[in-house]
C-alpha cells in the first residue's frame, strides 16, 4: 500500500516507479509587481497627425522638437523661414504624438522641377525634410512612423515623386534611390550618395530634370 506524507495544498505525490514517490515542486508564485512593471513597459501609441492651421501650439511643438534633436538651430530655423515665405501647407506639415505631446515631425515642401526642354513647373518633385523625433523617443519607430506618413500624404496628393538629402543606410529600406540614376538632378553639387529620391505611382518619364528647392534651404547654414 503506498503510504506518503501529506504535503502543503497543491502538492501532489508523483510516483516514478519505484522507491517512495516525490512531491511535485510547488508552483511559482505570481509576482503582481512583475506584471505591473510589464504592463508599465508598453509604450503609449503614437499618433500621427497634420500639423493643426494658424495654431501655436503646434507650431512651437514643432520648433521645440527640432531644436532638441539637433545640435544647432538650424533645422528650426529653416522650418520657421518656410513658414515665414508661406512655404508650409498644414497638411504636409506631419506630427507624431504620444498622450497629447509632439514627440516628433516632418515636413514635405514643394518644388520646382526645371525639364530637359526648359520648362517649369511645380508639384510632381516634393521635398522631405526635415524630419525630427525627440532623444527620448528615437528608435522607437517614431521615425518610420512619419516616413511613412508622409509618402502617403504624397501619393494622395498625386505627387510624382519624393526627394531627400539623407543617409542611405536609413532611407533605402523605404524605397528611396539615387535621385541622379532616376534623372533626378540636385540644384547644386551635392554628394551623390546623399540625394535620394522615390519614385510614387503617378510617375512618369517627363518627371526628370533639375529640382529646385525653396530658397530656405539654399539659404541655410
Amino acid at each position: 500500500m503506498l503510504r506518503h506524507r501529506r504535503g502543503a495544498v497543491g502538492q501532489a505525490p508523483v510516483w516514478h516507479g519505484r522507491g517512495r514517490p516525490t512531491r511535485a515542486p510547488a508552483p511559482e508564485p505570481v509576482h503582481h509587481r512583475t506584471v505591473l512593471d510589464a504592463v508599465l513597459a508598453v509604450p503609449p501609441p503614437v499618433t500621427i497627425r497634420p500639423e493643426r492651421p494658424d495654431d501655436r501650439a503646434d507650431r512651437d511643438a514643432v520648433r521645440a522638437v527640432h531644436l532638441a534633436a539637433f545640435s544647432t538651430a538650424a533645422e528650426a530655423d529653416l522650418v520657421d523661414a518656410l513658414r515665414a515665405m508661406g512655404e508650409i501647407d498644414p497638411r504636409r506639415s506631419i506630427l507624431a504624438e504620444v498622450e497629447g505631446e509632439v514627440v516628433g515631425h516632418c515636413l514635405l515642401t514643394a518644388t520646382t522641377l526645371e525639364r530637359p526642354d526648359g520648362s517649369r513647373v511645380v508639384g510632381p518633385v516634393v521635398a522631405l525634410g526635415p524630419i525630427a523625433v525627440l532623444p527620448a523617443w528615437q528608435h522607437r519607430h517614431v521615425g518610420s512612423k512619419l516616413m511613412l506618413a508622409a509618402l502617403e500624404r504624397c501619393e494622395l496628393d498625386g505627387a510624382a515623386a519624393v526627394v531627400l538629402v539623407g543617409s542611405p543606410t536609413y532611407y533605402l529600406r523605404f524605397g528611396f534611390e539615387w535621385a541622379r540614376d532616376l534623372g533626378l538632378l540636385p540644384p547644386g553639387h551635392w554628394p551623390h550618395d546623399v540625394w535620394l529620391a522615390h519614385l510614387l505611382p503617378a510617375w512618369t518619364a517627363a518627371d526628370v530634370g533639375v529640382v529646385h528647392y525653396a530658397r530656405p534651404f539654399l539659404d541655410m547654414r
